[in-house]
């Protein structure tokens, strides 16, 4: 849930990069140049041959980290995979996102020229980079023109958005057929369909809303709703390489599940039955696809019935190692008894704070970082459960800062917003995002909370946090479940003394 400004993509300091995939047939290279007056002076690019939303920022996605200098950057990807997509981000005095993400080639060599508001790019293959940047700009404009009415009925504003949805991919397709004789046919056709899937995704988007799909308001327009879904199947190489279609796939399925469980509660949304949803996988998809509609579903987490037990046999099922990888660094990162990891974080006095120094106590983790939205409102929501445990002390509360800067850190300690008074205040040491504890996790952003227990072992790695995604979303029951978690273990595990606190809180 990271906050950021949406500007534009920006790029890498030379810097090659060697990326693992099934057949090694070529490079991409780009050369570029920033407008100085912009401030850049790290970037960050995310890569992946086979991308889907879902596993985005995932172990699954290729994540680099390189600084700028002067404006002036090269990147070179070795070991593309025929076509991947591509997303940039920028770091400075602000935080730049791409909007866009960019289908890549092998072979491509691009130039750019980027100056905050326009991209240009030239050069072997830009055609396509330059038909997305324009695509995009042209339905932004569009929606403008074409805002969404208020609607009392959530039907009646799926059905308006769909209509909307239609035109715009008339648009985008005129726009792309333009560009037919400069593409080659692979790239042509996939951009081709995820212009079509696009809008159904968007809608299919809506239903599912911030905190999780809720059937009852479509309960009498299901066979509608499903037929948003209507796609002619396409080809394997575009059904494993579109951005789109496994998350689809996935959320088809998922949908069903929750339609046909009448025990389903979308307040609770911690009750989704795993178990089913992974037999319905295996009825419906094979080899390659089924398997990356499988690492999708590790987004659900610790909002079902049966994970870890359904997790050990998709593990034991999957035969595509690229997405039997995602899964298995989810296993290994967050199965309980794992592992915690062995972190070394520097408390706002800058004295370092490790795993190690809190053993013996259950260790209530949050991440967050300074302009976090969503941090402030989970930091409310933990109020209770901070208070609860207060007088505790086989139970610490750890506040992660996401921060670049010592003072940043101080500063978001010192306000209050983020972190209790109960709290141990660490921060990644400037690192921010590219910190060993984040790619541990597969992290992005925040927030996040974990349990580690007193042996330093995972307690869990997804916890049913007080809140279910706005300001008014604090739950009394999630609460419970949280606090009880806790106590639960605590029970199972008395400590006749409690282990002293190797440092002082800050």
């Amino acid at each position: 849930m990271r906050q950021i400004i949406w500007l534009f993509p920006v790029f890498l300091l030379f810097y090659t990069v060697k990326l693992k995939a099934q057949k090694a047939i070529g490079t991409f290279i780009l050369h570029g140049e920033i407008d100085p007056k912009l401030k850049v002076d790290s970037v960050y690019i995310a890569f992946n041959n086979y991308y889907s939303d879902y596993l985005y920022q995932s172990a699954y996605m290729q994540q680099i980290y390189c600084k700028v200098k002067n404006g002036k950057f090269e990147l070179k990807l070795d070991n593309v995979d025929e076509v991947g997509y591509m997303r940039m981000f920028a770091y400075g005095d602000k935080i730049y996102e791409g909007r866009d993400l960019f289908l890549v080639e092998a072979g491509d060599e691009i130039w750019l020229k980027a100056d905050g508001k326009y991209l240009a790019f030239s050069g072997k293959g830009a055609e396509k980079y330059n038909y997305i940047v324009q695509a995009e700009n042209k339905i932004t404009a569009f929606r403008k023109e074409h805002p969404i009415p208020k609607f009392t009925s959530k039907i009646e504003r799926l059905r308006f958005s769909r209509k909307l949805g239609a035109e715009e991919t008339k648009e985008r397709q005129m726009m792309l057929e333009q560009c037919k004789g400069k593409l080659t046919e692979k790239s042509y056709a996939l951009l081709e369909f995820d212009n079509i899937s696009r809008p159904i995704y968007s809608d299919i988007d809506q239903l599912f809303g911030v905190n999780g799909y809720d059937p009852a308001p479509y309960k009498d327009h299901y066979k509608e709703i499903l037929a948003y879904y209507d796609l002619d199947a396409p080809s394997e190489f575009i059904a494993e390489r579109s951005q789109y279609y496994a998350d689809l796939l996935y959320r088809k399925e998922l949908m069903e599940v929750l339609n046909e469980d009448p025990d389903y509660d979308l307040k609770k949304s911690y009750n989704i039955d795993y178990g089913k949803l992974v037999n319905n996988i295996l009825k419906g998809y094979s080899g390659p696809l089924r398997d990356k509609i499988f690492a999708i579903s590790r987004r659900l987490g610790g909002q079902t019935k049966s994970y870890d037990q359904s997790l050990k046999q998709v593990l034991n099922i999957m035969d595509t190692k690229r997405y039997k990888g995602v899964l298995t660094a989810e296993w290994n990162a967050f199965g309980k008894g794992k592992d915690a990891f062995d972190f070394h974080l520097k408390d706002t006095t800058g004295k370092m704070i490790s795993l190690k120094d809190l053993r013996g106590k259950v260790i209530v983790a949050e991440l967050y970082f300074t302009g976090c939205h969503w941090c402030i409102v989970q930091n409310d929501a933990m109020k209770p459960v901070v208070k609860e445990f207060k007088n505790n002390p086989n139970v610490v509360f750890l506040s992660v800062n996401l921060d670049k800067t010592m003072k940043s850190f101080r500063e978001a300690v010192k306000g209050g917003k983020y972190t209790h008074p109960e709290s141990i205040n660490v921060y990644t040491n400037g690192k921010g995002e590219d910190h060993e504890l984040m790619k541990h996790y597969g992290f992005s952003g925040a927030p996040y909370v974990i349990l580690i227990d007193k042996n330093g072992k995972m307690l869990d790695g997804h916890p049913i946090v007080p809140w279910v995604g706005d300001e008014n979303g604090i739950n009394q029951e999630r609460q419970d479940i949280f606090v009880k978690s806790i106590k639960d273990y605590l029970a199972a595990n008395p400590s006749t003394t409690p282990a002293p606190i190797k440092m002082s809180k800050n």
